[in-house]
């Protein structure tokens, strides 16, 4: 089953942060497989590491 961009940045929300939930959690909840879940955040926490802090950014 394909997702759309914004529902993965969803589920990827509900799992960080405050009140975070865990994927086996969110899978029960919204039916999603935990392993896809869990490969969203992966991917998620990748991107953001290799994405630099504000100050870094060059003005374009």
């Amino acid at each position: 089953m394909s997702y759309t961009d914004a529902f993965k940045a969803e589920m990827v929300k509900r799992m960080v942060g405050p009140g975070a939930v865990s994927a086996a959690a969110l899978s029960r909840q919204v039916g999603v497989s935990q392993p896809t879940l869990s490969q969203w955040l992966r991917e998620a926490r990748r991107v953001a590491a290799m994405t630099p802090p504000p100050e870094e950014k060059k003005p374009t």
